[in-house]
């Protein structure tokens, strides 16, 4: 959304109800100027990072290779990132449901401890449940 469009949002909900036909009594045009700056100021501070938008996301998991546990990525670290959290989770639903363990015991083909994460390595809420979510959670020992 670019920010001329944003500021229109912005500028229509802030002065909906303060129609004027004419435009020299028009009070939208005041409200709007008066509360102008403070947009600005948001759109700058979010274009500063505090509200940082991820340049990615992987899939975390961990597997058994030669019986020690390892911390895999899909795509892998090497590889293009997704760009949506959404493709990302409906990928790490579909690892989990084919690589379900059976039993209690994991087997060296199983995934566990799948989730999302972003660019950094933070993990993302699921889409679904605004929650962080773990798919096939198992307990590993040290």
């Amino acid at each position: 959304m670019g920010t001329l469009h944003l500021n229109l949002q912005v500028r229509e909900i802030i002065c909906q109800d303060k129609r004027s036909s004419n435009p020299d009594l028009d009070e939208n045009e005041k409200i709007w100027r008066s509360h102008k700056m403070k947009v600005n100021e948001a759109l700058k501070v979010i274009d500063e990072g505090w509200l940082r938008k991820p340049r990615g996301f992987r899939v975390h998991f961990q597997k058994q290779v030669d019986s020690e546990w390892v911390i895999e990525y899909a795509p892998g670290e090497k590889e293009k990132a997704l760009d949506s959290d959404v493709v990302a989770w409906r990928l790490a639903w579909k690892l989990s449901e084919a690589t379900k363990p059976d039993k209690t015991e994991i087997k060296e083909d199983d995934l566990i401890n799948i989730y999302v994460v972003d660019d950094l390595g933070n993990p993302i809420k699921y889409y679904a449940s605004n929650q962080f979510e773990v798919f096939n959670r198992r307990e590993i020992g040290s």
